[in-house]
């Protein structure tokens, strides 16, 4: 049902299904955002045209509601999506590198986060986290008691560090090994 109904003639990638923290279910993927000729199907060229979407289940219609664009337009491939709860809604986080190398290993990369609110039913803007990150080994995004958190592995010349991220309190930190 849901490639039915959300079937823009586009590539569509990696689902992320999550709850909000009011038990809504959400839905977020990437999505091309463009129809290519097939002689037009070079990675280089199609991953500029890779964007987040997300729909939010209506429960009174028993179905998700309409797809919404998260990214639009940007020509920087976003990937790695991550959904999580977050307050009453559902935090979104994704990566997105300056050179579109989908494995970063050249240019640098930056993660960023968008929110769902389930009062207002909206999304927020979309927040930087962290830029200029050169090596970025890994990352993961949740919800910690009230607080909501990104944690990021990334490498430097001389070691491998864990940074992280409060998001509620606007805080960060620097974990090294004992």
């Amino acid at each position: 049902i849901f490639v039915d109904r959300y079937d823009d003639g586009t590539g569509d990638f990696m689902p992320s299904l999550v709850l909000a923290g009011n038990g809504t279910p959400a839905v977020v993927w990437q999505n091309d955002s463009v129809v290519y000729a097939s002689e037009e199907l070079d990675l280089d060229t199609r991953i500029k045209s890779i964007e987040i979407a997300a729909a939010v289940f209506n429960a009174e219609t028993g179905t998700f509601g309409e797809s919404v664009a998260l990214t639009s337009e940007n020509e920087v491939c976003e990937l790695a999506v991550q959904a999580a709860p977050s307050g009453n809604g559902v935090a979104v986080c994704w990566l997105e590198n300056t050179e579109n190398s989908l494995y970063m290993a050249s240019g640098t990369n930056a993660i960023h986060t968008i929110a769902w609110d389930a009062e207002t039913g909206t999304w927020g803007e979309d927040t930087l986290v962290a830029e200029g990150l050169t090596t970025l080994a890994n990352f993961s995004a949740g919800e910690i008691g009230d607080a909501f958190y990104v944690a990021y592995s990334s490498d430097s010349e001389t070691s491998t560090s864990v940074s992280w991220h409060n998001l509620t309190a606007g805080t960060t930190g620097v974990l090294t090994a004992a």
